[in-house]
């Protein structure tokens, strides 16, 4: 990664990026859907983004449940990707979600209440260019980053800073319970190294070379808007290299 690169990640709080993709006759059948409606989400031109800085939340004790489950979840990854394909939402009680029962209900009533706010911080310029067999991009400002970033059509896969981002799964919002307070569909990618990074303890990082990227490319049926979720961190022989999340509508 670049200097310039790595100093855009190291300032980022929250930013935002999109995607496009476009169809090929020789895509693969079986990527054939997922190739519409990444069409159908992201055309060719030139976009103003909407940058989210920051996400608040209004309940301190919710903060904490979050960041113990999310701890969890990342310990159990592999589990949790199952245990929620099998269970409709609110989930299940289960002690691998890694919360006391007793806390569970505290997340799930705290949850509730309190939603998450995206603060819109900035918007800028992103273009999307369509190539033969991918996809690439050229931004400004804080989406400078995004000029590396090529989605590619045959294998479904996303490179940034020159990682295959490996396609994951299909994810879906069935309601307004979430960031974004409507319901959505989408898809999302990931790169791990080692891996098993994802069960690498967070407090452990600095001992270690790790790297986890993830993208989440989805339409918002309210409004009819594409979202990008680009998530991100990096530790280089045990020194942080970024830390980011990066959330944009357009």
């Amino acid at each position: 990664m670049n200097d310039q690169i790595m100093k855009v990640f190291r300032g980022l709080s929250i930013i935002a990026i999109a995607f496009v993709l476009l169809s090929c006759n020789r895509v693969p059948e079986k990527n054939m859907a997922i190739t519409q409606d990444l069409l159908s989400y992201l055309p060719e031109g030139k976009f103003d983004v909407q940058v989210f800085g920051e996400v608040s939340y209004g309940d301190p004790m919710l903060v904490t449940l979050q960041k113990k489950m999310t701890e969890a979840i990342q310990k159990n990854a592999e589990w949790f990707a199952e245990y929620r394909k099998n269970n409709s939402l609110p989930l299940p009680y289960h002690k691998n979600l890694g919360l006391t029962p007793a806390e569970y209900n505290e997340f799930l009533r705290l949850s509730s209440a309190n939603k998450p706010i995206l603060k819109r911080t900035s918007v800028l310029s992103l273009d999307i260019m369509h190539k033969k067999t991918e996809i690439q991009f050229r931004g400004v400002g804080q989406l400078q980053f995004f000029d590396d970033v090529i989605i590619h059509f045959k294998d479904r896969s996303i490179t940034l800073d020159e990682k295959k981002l490996k396609y994951l799964t299909e994810e879906s919002a069935p309601d307004t319970n979430n960031i974004f307070r409507s319901p959505w569909k989408g898809y999302t990618w990931q790169y791990l190294s080692p891996d098993n990074a994802l069960q690498i303890p967070k407090d452990e990082y600095q001992k270690k070379n790790v790297t986890i990227y993830k993208v989440t490319i989805g339409k918002l049926e309210k409004g009819n808007r594409t979202f990008i979720i680009t998530k991100g961190i990096e530790y280089d022989k045990g020194e942080k290299v970024f830390d980011f999340e990066a959330p944009i509508i357009f």
